[in-house]
């Protein structure tokens, strides 16, 4: 086991190399969008770091300190090593090693948002819930960007009750961090618990798209009240939209390694790098070229790659990837040339069928503004696929044409998502 993490974390650390300053010992990794230059980190912590993920995920809480002292004794400065030791001691109760261990961390700057988040984590499994939330609010002090001590904050206020709050500061949080699996699950309890049950079913099946554990805890929590109230009708019809093809198993234990590292990649590294390692997970595991090739195109989409990343997705083996590169595309469109016919990919899931009702419900206002039916198409639009931009967009346009001026929340939620230039002067206008 340990020889194969070696040789895995090889080829991670193999791409970063590429990344280096003139054959120093640094390399630019970003987080939440912002870059860092961080020191080379060797492949034996790269390789302890990763069995200490695997030991984490099956509460192996000892093999877990285990190998993260490891992989700090291999580098001490790497990024979150010693907020997750300092965690993981405290999951195994030895409180005094734990306290000092974080303190330790919090001395270094560029780590005290991690380090703050974990003793909060720590905090919240010891029952100490005032204490938890002090530290993700410390947490978010040191990088507002941050996902998981906005998300963790957001837990706390659904256990204590504050749903509206909870609602706020999530869809803040997977509006900027849309691929959170984790955000959308909390947000389908939070809205459930509202009474917003056809916007926690929209995010009960976000999270499910994006991760299995998440979406069985938010159905858990959504199912049970949407199946006994007017919702039901809702679910069966979104239950119905089952993607063209389900994701092809990969069975190849050295490529489904491959594809773990590339999602590592995704959240931390260089555009090039992702690229680079995209093309060789590719190359070598035909299987997971659709894994891959999504993983790419997501992370790395710029307006300036659109052009790139369509034709990589239009090139793919997976129908799914090509109907990313479809809704991609859609993105350099005027709204005029989205009201064609034959514009739009055609329905499979929650994202292609708020394209559609978009369009439906557009045409509608353009020939009568006063449209009522067609206004709620749009919000059920929104809400099916909240951090779409081409369905926001569209929605933008609607608000226009009946006099919502620019603070309106459909128009504001437009202007936020807009990167490319077609987007942009639809904000403008």
């Amino acid at each position: 086991m340990r020889r194969a993490l070696t040789v895995l974390a090889a080829l991670l650390g193999s791409l970063s190399i590429s990344a280096c300053f003139l054959g120093k010992y640094e390399v630019v990794r970003v987080y939440h969008g912002k870059p860092r230059t961080e020191r080379f980190v060797s492949e034996e912590a790269y390789a302890a770091s990763l069995e200490a993920s695997i030991a984490e995920q099956s509460g192996d809480w000892s093999g877990a300190v285990a190998a993260l002292r490891r992989a700090r004794s291999e580098d001490p400065g790497a990024p979150d090593l010693g907020a997750r030791l300092g965690l993981a001691l405290c999951r195994l109760g030895e409180m005094d090693d734990a306290t000092k261990t974080f303190a330790d961390v919090l001395m270094q700057p560029e780590q005290r948002e991690r380090a703050f988040t974990a003793r909060g984590d720590c905090a919240q499994f010891r029952g100490e819930f005032a204490a938890a939330r002090a530290d993700y609010l410390r947490a978010i002090e040191a990088d507002a960007d941050a996902t998981l001590p906005s998300v963790r904050l957001a837990e706390l206020d659904v256990r204590e009750g504050h749903f509206a709050e909870a609602t706020v500061r999530l869809e803040e949080v997977v509006l900027r961090s849309p691929t959170s699996a984790h955000a959308w699950s909390v947000l389908a309890e939070a809205r459930c618990k509202r009474g917003d049950l056809a916007g926690a079913v929209t995010a009960a099946l976000a999270a499910g798209r994006l991760d299995d554990l998440e979406g069985k805890r938010a159905r858990a929590a959504v199912l049970p009240i949407a199946e006994s109230s007017a919702v039901i009708a809702y679910v069966f019809a979104m239950r119905a939209l089952t993607p063209i093809e389900a994701p092809r198993p990969i069975d190849d234990p050295s490529c489904a390694s491959l594809v773990t590292l590339l999602e590592k990649l995704a959240h931390h590294g260089t555009n090039e790098e992702i690229v680079s390692f995209s093309r060789t997970v590719r190359a070598t595991c035909p299987i997971a070229e659709s894994a891959a090739a999504t993983l790419e195109i997501e992370s790395t989409w710029t307006p300036a790659r659109s052009e790139e990343l369509e034709k990589l997705a239009a090139a793919s083996s997976s129908t799914r990837v090509r109907m990313l590169g479809e809704r991609l595309a859609l993105r350099r469109r005027t709204v005029d040339e989205l009201l064609g016919k034959g514009a739009l990919p055609r329905v499979v899931d929650g994202d292609t069928l708020a394209l559609d009702l978009s369009v439906s419900a557009l045409r509608k206002l353009r020939a009568s503004p006063k449209d009522e039916a067609a206004l709620a198409m749009l919000a059920a639009a929104r809400e099916l696929a909240p951090i779409e931009p081409t369905v926001q967009r569209l929605a933008a346009e609607a608000a226009r044409i009946v006099g919502r001026d620019k603070s309106d929340p459909w128009r504001l939620r437009a202007c936020t998502l807009a990167a490319t230039e077609v987007e942009r002067a639809a904000c403008a206008g």
